[in-house]
């Protein structure tokens, strides 16, 4: 059993291709393999920048979680302070899903932007 991904597998196979069927055009072959190849490496390259963005998300979470945790401990604030801290937080969000827009990945970074923005208070 293979644990190489299943994309690069078939690139192989492909480059392997006109050697099997006698008359095929091994450019067109070829170009698709590594038209697989260069999409797996985007793949992964979005996986990671994602998965980048979420520890940053959880780290602002925890942050805000804590500030209100004192904040707590301190009897409370007033509304006009709670709706600056709600402000603040909308801000960040929009700041996350606008760097995520940004991102050369089309209708997935997208739909992860409406996501972020969709947490607003």
């Amino acid at each position: 059993m293979s644990t190489q991904p299943e994309a690069l597998r078939l690139a192989a196979w492909m480059d392997d291709m006109p050697s099997v069927i006698p008359g095929n055009d091994s450019n067109e072959w070829h170009n698709a393999a590594v038209e697989l190849r260069r999409l797996h490496a985007a793949n992964i390259d979005c996986v990671n920048h994602f998965n980048a963005l979420m520890d940053e998300r959880d780290e602002l979470l925890e942050a805000l979680k804590a500030a209100s945790n004192y904040i707590d401990t301190l009897g409370g604030v007033s509304q006009s302070y709670r709706a600056t801290i709600a402000l603040v937080r909308n801000a960040t969000l929009d700041e996350i899903a606008a760097k995520i827009e940004a991102m050369p990945f089309g209708d997935t970074a997208a739909s992860f932007a409406v996501w972020i923005r969709g947490q607003k208070v």
